[in-house]
């Protein structure tokens, strides 16, 4: 099977032209998550501190009890501490899913609503051919797909810069 030369497998220059607005595309998505990702990725920081945190008490409850002989009631406050140190950071855990979660809510529900005013705005004469059903699964399946981008990957990679 021979290909154009303007076919998009053939042409690299084509594939990264489309990866390129893909990206630009996807950068202007940010807006509509709001302050979400922002909070989701202020409340993951918060966590990584406290993660800091609870490794220096444990450390220096080890210490305690193994190099200087320290018993239970010697060490009970820092053990409370590390306690309250882990709820706090399970309950940002829990806060960061949950803003995540809210952004990319709010993302698919633009998108949607875009999509659904372009679809009324050109009519069902620029569709051509397409069939309806596949369609409208196309069009879901590639907003829930933008899902894991918004919610994991975004914030991941926010909070790694």
């Amino acid at each position: 099977m021979k290909r154009s030369p303007t076919s998009n497998a053939m042409n690299p220059d084509t594939s990264a032209e489309r990866g390129d607005a893909a990206r630009a595309w996807l950068k202007t998505r940010h807006a509509d998550t709001g302050h979400w990702v922002r909070l989701s990725v202020l409340v993951s920081f918060v966590g990584g501190l406290l993660l800091i945190t609870q490794a220096w008490l444990l450390a220096r409850t080890i210490d305690a009890v193994v190099f200087k002989a320290a018993g239970l009631a010697d060490v009970s406050h820092w053990l409370w501490a590390i306690l309250g140190v882990v709820t706090t950071r399970a309950l940002l855990s829990w806060l960061a899913e949950q803003t995540a979660f809210e952004a990319g809510a709010q993302v698919k529900a633009s998108l949607r609503h875009l999509l659904l005013t372009h679809l009324f705005r050109v009519g069902p004469v620029a569709a051509g051919g397409q069939r309806s059903g596949e369609l409208a699964t196309t069009i879901s399946d590639g907003v829930e797909a933008l899902e894991g981008y918004f919610t994991r990957y975004l914030p991941a990679m926010s909070l790694t810069v």
